[in-house]
């Protein structure tokens, strides 16, 4: 190819190179998502050492090696790769790494509500909004956890479903099992990837008997089954085999789940409970007045997610998901409405093509101009970077005993530690293995009868001190306010040797620590 020939076709490249809306749009989604999260979930700092063991030994542990209350006794480490990838991108890239596969997790969960959202409709714009509503939800997620890797599995799967009912496409459905194969070794939510494809096998069928369907969709839907009985079976390739089918159902059995926040119900006092319930009736209305009514897997499968997402607030951005991409199908079918309503929204309509109509059209420059201000995003972005890893430090240093840890490092205090339950993860984090905690985030390891000793020692309710000397403990690491601590001093065998307005440390009152002095 000659210069003079080459010279053009470049010219051309370059002036193709460009940013439409949607595209900026992204870029400003995932640098929110990139500088949002703050690295102080609890759960976030053991699954690092679970991976971090993991990786040292290439096994998986089979007893609990982080607690002395629980020592010995069986762990299903059910979340393994998840947490050798956490630990592999920390190692790796640091925090900064960890955050930027928060991001990428939640920015590909989004891009695949807008794509079953797109297919559905065929209106990238309206799409772009719909998945813009399911991004409000994914914001309020950044927190580096299994669940991360759920909501980009379950948003591949509505993809592919809504794939196979709106454009008769098969051709994906073998993704499904070998999608099944990471998820059901990275999160307990792989059985609501399997519940989601059998009632999406049932509820298809039951529109197929209802509607009189051509051979063609009853061949697709033995397609459909046939991929429903392979998922059930790559779900069998993880070290638990078929035990771990039971797993996630005796963790949601547990009554300790109930005084766990992310377990109960969604809060209607908070923004984040307004939301959700804004969007269950909004999704509702939208079924009511739309002018084909839904058939049973557009009311059913959305449905199911709506109740669970009542149940607990984990699951409420599973809910938007689902009603978000069902929410397409209302909008592409239109609305019956009353006269005066329709007569409004087409006057709506109206003034936004006439308001789109008098700008000027930008042409070729608006993609150059985009993608311009997403450089400048970028850069910004980097910028503020600095000052944002300040100002979380600050955040984070008031929900994790970063300081009594350390003190307690320094003090060279040692033996059997009480530690409240939202710090036992940090705990392990910094002081495993020469330290091992009373209780962490693994709920489901501990079980029902551990976790409620906790909760009454913790408490100080009846029956507190019993339960507490049975442990033989040496020290007590606790929230500044929480009531174990007032009693403990007021009880005399304790001392506070260090307390910052938020965290604080006790030691019994013994010759072991007489040289740390007491904080009046």
């Amino acid at each position: 190819m000659s210069l003079s020939t080459a010279t053009p076709r470049l010219q051309s490249m370059v002036g193709q190179v460009g940013l439409n809306g949607r595209g900026l749009a992204l870029v400003a989604g995932f640098l929110a998502l990139l500088m949002r999260p703050a690295l102080f979930d609890p759960d976030y700092y053991w699954h690092i050492e679970a991976g971090r063991l993991i990786a040292a030994q290439w096994a998986l542990p089979s007893v609990d090696p982080f607690s002395y209350t629980a020592a010995g006794q069986a762990w299903v480490a059910h979340e393994w790769l998840f947490e050798v990838l956490l630990y592999g991108v920390l190692a790796a890239a640091g925090s900064f790494g960890v955050k930027l596969m928060s991001a990428v997790l939640g920015t590909a969960s989004f891009l695949l509500v807008y794509a079953a959202a797109n297919k559905v409709l065929a209106r990238p714009t309206v799409a772009a909004w719909l998945a813009g509503a399911f991004y409000l939800f994914v914001y309020e997620f950044p927190s580096p956890r299994p669940q991360l890797l759920t909501y980009a599995f379950l948003a591949a799967y509505l993809y592919i479903l809504v794939s196979f009912k709106y454009g008769r496409d098969v051709r994906l459905l073998p993704a499904l099992p070998a999608l099944m194969i990471p998820w059901v070794n990275a999160h307990g939510g792989y059985v609501i990837g399997i519940l989601l494809v059998a009632a999406f096998c049932i509820s298809e069928w039951l529109v197929l008997r209802a509607t009189n369907a051509d051979e063609d969709g009853r061949r697709r839907l033995r397609r459909l089954a046939a991929m429903a009985v392979l998922i059930v079976l790559a779900s069998l390739l993880n070290p638990y085999f078929a035990g771990h089918w039971v797993y996630p159902f005796e963790v949601m059995g547990l009554q300790a789940t109930q005084y766990i926040p992310e377990w109960r119900g969604p809060d209607f006092g908070t923004s984040y409970g307004r939301l959700f319930l804004l969007s269950v009736v909004g999704f509702c209305a939208l079924q009511i007045y739309r002018a084909r009514k839904p058939d049973i897997t557009e009311l059913g499968v959305p449905g199911l997610f709506i109740v669970a997402g009542f149940t607990s607030n984990r699951h409420t951005l599973l809910a938007a998901m689902a009603m978000i991409i069902f929410a397409a199908a209302a909008i592409r079918d239109g609305l019956q409405v009353a006269a005066p309503v329709s007569a409004a929204l087409e006057r709506l309509q109206r003034k936004w093509r006439d308001h789109a109509a008098r700008g000027k059209p930008l042409g070729r420059a608006e993609g150059h101009i985009n993608l311009a201000i997403a450089i400048a995003l970028v850069v910004a972005a980097s910028a503020y970077y600095p000052t944002a890893r300040a100002s979380e430090a600050a955040f984070v240093r008031q929900r994790l005993p970063i300081d009594a840890t350390q003190f307690i490092l320094d003090s060279g205090i040692a033996g059997r530690m009480f530690n409240t339950y939202q710090y036992g993860g940090y705990l392990i984090h910094k002081l495993y293995p020469r330290q091992r905690v009373f209780i962490d985030g693994r709920a489901d390891m501990y079980g029902d009868s551990l976790f409620a000793e906790y909760r009454t020692i913790e408490g100080g309710f009846a029956g507190w001190a019993p339960l507490f000397d049975k442990y033989a403990i040496d020290y007590v690491v606790c929230e500044h306010q929480s009531p174990i601590r007032q009693l403990l001093i007021m009880r005399g065998d304790f001392r506070l040797v260090f307390d910052d307005g938020m965290s604080s440390v006790l030691v019994r009152n013994t010759s072991r620590f007489a040289a740390i002095p007491t904080v009046e």
